[in-house]
């Protein structure tokens, strides 16, 4: 059986990926009256640059184009171009959307609806369903109908892989998920407001900046998929990171209200 304390993991995990995010985007609609349409923008942003356009062209470069298939087979260049496309393509999408659909929103305030509508939805579509559907399959796992309910639609290899991953998987590592959702909203929200204060200033090199610290910020999960980073390690490299853009984040809003000087 699943324990309870890995199911208990699942569920802190879940909650962290999706009530998390709305949690604060209404917390700080009341304090900063953040825009909802603002914030859709955000969503759309991710799911039309990151889960639709970005999978194209790793589909093609990956899968369907054996020559690039071969240059990207090795460490470097896989976490070199996994990273540095997830920059260019959200941060980039980001960019379009400030400076052409989002023309009058340019507050600090639309820069932090933009990147809860983004970090969120993130963490909502890639953490908690995965977590969702691994409470579902713990449960019927446990009830004994697990086969039963997947059978004729998985196969048994696949369903003896589910059951192995649930039972042998520490509660940590579930509830590693949650925080690393959070790790990443934090990162979104940051350089929504990043990429902003270079549109609201016409500088472009924001953009660049974005870019490139969202490649950073990718590289040790790509080192860890690869096996070069054990978990603790890549944890713990996101975690600083966070906290670094949390302060940026923090440290921001004086650029927006005037009350520092541009830079």
């Amino acid at each position: 059986m699943v324990s309870t304390f890995s199911l208990a993991a699942m569920v802190s995990a879940a909650s962290l990926s999706m009530l998390l995010p709305v949690i604060l985007f209404f917390y700080y609609r009341r304090q900063e009256q953040l825009s909802i349409k603002v914030a859709a923008a955000g969503m759309a942003t991710f799911i039309i640059f990151a889960m639709i356009l970005e999978r194209i062209l790793h589909t093609y470069l990956l899968t369907i184009n054996p020559l690039t298939q071969q240059w990207l087979s090795g460490t470097a260049a896989y976490v070199l171009y996994g990273s540095l496309a997830a920059g260019l393509f959200e941060e980039g999408g980001r960019y379009l959307v400030f400076r052409f659909l989002l023309k009058s929103r340019r507050s600090w305030s639309d820069g932090l609806a933009f990147g809860l509508g983004h970090g969120g939805i993130e963490a909502i579509l890639l953490g908690g369903t995965t977590t969702i559907q691994n409470i579902i399959f713990a449960l019927s796992l446990n009830a004994g109908t697990l086969e039963q309910s997947l059978a004729g639609t998985v196969p048994p290899e696949i369903i003896a892989g589910i059951k192995a991953t649930l039972l042998t998987t520490s509660p940590f590592l579930f509830l590693v998920s949650g925080v690393e959702r959070i790790m990443a909203l934090i990162m979104q929200v940051s350089l929504s407001l990043l990429v902003l204060y270079g549109v609201r200033t016409e500088r472009i090199r924001y953009l660049f900046w974005a870019i490139g610290l969202h490649a950073l910020f990718d590289i040790p999960a790509g080192l860890f998929q690869k096996q070069v980073l054990g978990l603790m390690s890549t944890e713990a490299i996101l975690a600083i990171f966070a906290v670094a853009l949390l302060y940026l984040l923090h440290k921001g809003k004086r650029y927006f209200t005037g009350e520092a000087e541009n830079i």
